[in-house]
């Protein structure tokens, strides 16, 4: 029973995780994430708890990004990889989230070499699942553009550009911010 009510207590961690993130508040959703962390701890043996436990590891990452806390956040999404590969295999497609998450914090940190590095994993992961004009892909376009605009190579950064802006339209939201950014990234290529 005390694994059953922790795994619901950190589902309900999860979700004011996610309010205090809509919310602005990152330091109280990193605190939600870390205590759904130790929660699925005692509950491994679930699939859903392993898939919570990703969740939570992720949500945790993004967020010591998003608070500028970049070396905490690479060593965060290493142990979600880690832990995601354990649980569910190499060909998960969360992985692909994670190694896309990663190859972001590296290419803000400038380590070009390592981003492009976690953005190839993430995408032939993700290609397992979905095709390069799936929404699900267009972040890791957009992402790939600008390492391979950084990198000088405007044609390579351009044909990116074009792949997120139309994985972008593909989507329900045909006004979001992946879509808008591609195409004004477009304009300057």
């Amino acid at each position: 029973v005390y694994k059953r009510q922790g795994f619901h207590r950190a589902r309900l961690e999860i979700g004011r995780a996610w309010v205090a993130e809509q919310e602005g508040e990152l330091s109280a959703g990193l605190t939600h994430y870390r205590r759904a962390i130790a929660l699925l701890k005692n509950a491994k043996s679930q699939l859903r708890a392993n898939n919570m436990s990703t969740t939570a590891l992720q949500g945790e990452a993004r967020l010591l990004y998003e608070l500028g806390k970049l070396d905490e956040a690479v060593e965060q999404y290493k142990a979600a990889i880690a832990d995601t590969e354990a649980h569910f295999g190499s060909g998960y497609i969360m992985l692909g989230h994670l190694y896309a998450g990663l190859g972001t914090v590296y290419y803000s940190q400038d380590r070009l070499d390592l981003a492009e590095e976690n953005f190839t994993k993430a995408r032939e992961i993700k290609r397992l699942y979905v095709e390069d004009d799936d929404p699900l892909m267009a972040s890791l376009h957009l992402n790939i553009a600008a390492l391979t605009f950084a990198r000088g190579d405007y044609e390579g950064a351009l044909d990116h550009f074009k792949v997120a802006l139309t994985a972008a339209r593909n989507g329900e939201d045909r006004s979001s911010h992946i879509g808008l950014s591609a195409l004004a990234n477009i304009a300057v290529c």
